[in-house]
């Protein structure tokens, strides 16, 4: 878990400098960034394995 973290803590720091590139497609970006939080959300989900409130 804290590996996924970690990575995903990289990952935002990544997508912080691409933002500050000149002439960077900021809609691309915007849906690179939430694919990126769901993905990472996903994975921890798959490790955490939550209780389901609906079953």
């Amino acid at each position: 878990m804290n590996s996924i973290k970690a990575l995903e803590a990289d990952a935002g720091e990544l997508f912080k400098q691409i933002g500050q590139i000149e002439g960077v497609d900021q809609r691309t970006l915007a849906l690179a960034k939430t694919n990126l939080q769901q993905g990472f959300m996903w994975f921890v989900r798959s490790i955490a394995k939550p209780a389901d409130p609906f079953s």
